[in-house]
């Protein structure tokens, strides 16, 4: 109630949302991470430390500019990050 009273009704939609339904939670997408798991479980737990077991947002720019390329701008991948931690209000509905 706390939330649909008071949250949701301010908050625009994000098209990010269409993305992450229609891009990234669909079955090709599944496909290609679980076809690619282990490689990419060696790579994620090389960022790894005794008491570090996520990766920052100089990791991830490390990772996507420099070791394998995949982004050459460095401010895409930052921009990227930033993304990936916004918040959706209607991501649980």
């Amino acid at each position: 109630m706390l939330l649909d009273n008071n949250c949701f009704p301010f908050g625009p939609v994000a098209e990010w949302q269409e993305f992450r339904d229609n891009i990234w939670w669909c079955m090709e997408t599944h496909k290609v991470i679980e076809a690619n798991k282990f490689g990419l479980q060696k790579i994620y737990k090389s960022y790894w430390a005794p008491r570090k077991k996520h990766m920052t947002k100089a990791d991830c720019v490390d990772l996507m500019v420099r070791l394998c390329q995949i982004i050459p701008d460095e401010n895409k991948v930052i921009w990227c990050y930033g993304m990936s931690k916004m918040h959706i209000i209607s991501e649980t509905t």
